[in-house]
């Protein structure tokens, strides 16, 4: 991951991070079991999941709302392949240097879900507005690429 010290310096202090990452977790949970949120992509109990304990740093870097257009190389075009616990093949580990298919593309299909998903999903546009507004105040400007990568 590449960074800018301009964008690196409007992100949280790191230290202050993970303790900021958990005060949310439990309001994410209250949302989920209200049924306003909910996590139907991943489970959002897996800490490497939610940015918890030992993974919160990895995704303290990527956490403000003036973050550039990241890409997604891996040739399985889901990122459901790398979450499966099998033995992977040399051709797996292959990466290309374009972007693939957003969230955008493969969500309204994945498990039929319909417009009352995308609008209560965390891991979708909803979560990420919601995680930037609590940590950071802000979301992304008009013209960012989260407006048409995420459902």
């Amino acid at each position: 991951f590449i960074a800018k010290c301009s964008y690196v310096r409007q992100l949280v202090h790191p230290a202050k991070f993970a303790a900021m990452k958990d005060i949310f977790f439990g309001k994410v949970r209250k949302f989920i079991a209200d049924g306003t949120l909910q996590a139907a992509m991943y489970n959002i109990a897996t800490d490497w999941c939610f940015g918890r304990n030992r993974y919160a740093l990895e995704h303290w870097v990527g956490s403000h709302p003036a973050l550039g257009k990241v890409c997604y190389v891996s040739r399985t075009h889901s990122p459901y392949f790398w979450m499966q616990s099998v033995d992977r093949k040399p051709e797996h580990w292959k990466f290309d240097t374009v972007l693939h298919d957003p969230p955008a593309a493969w969500w309204p299909t994945y498990n039929n879900h319909g417009p009352s998903d995308t609008l209560r999903e965390f891991f979708l546009l909803p979560g990420m507005l919601l995680k930037w507004f609590e940590w950071y105040g802000e979301v992304p400007p008009p013209t960012s690429w989260v407006w048409s990568w995420y459902p």
